[in-house]
């Protein structure tokens, strides 16, 4: 899994797909286990079925990650 190739190298996000970098590491957290419990179907393709498979320690690498990124 890649993030930079629907979100852009710098998490900056690409046309409908959002920006990441900087977002609180609370809020990426959450969304991230939300999705992989299978809650906001309305979210959209692929990141439901990608949060489905992320371990714990793996979101909280990428919330923290993310958190940093400017």
């Amino acid at each position: 899994m890649s993030c930079a190739a629907c979100h852009g190298p710098n998490a900056e996000g690409i046309r409908d797909i959002p920006r990441l970098g900087g977002l609180s590491y609370y809020y990426v957290k959450r969304r991230l286990k939300q999705w992989g419990e299978g809650y906001h179907a309305a979210a959209a393709w692929p990141m439901p079925r990608i949060a489905s498979t992320l371990p714990p320690n793996v979101i909280d690498a990428i919330a923290s990650y993310l958190s940093f990124v400017k």
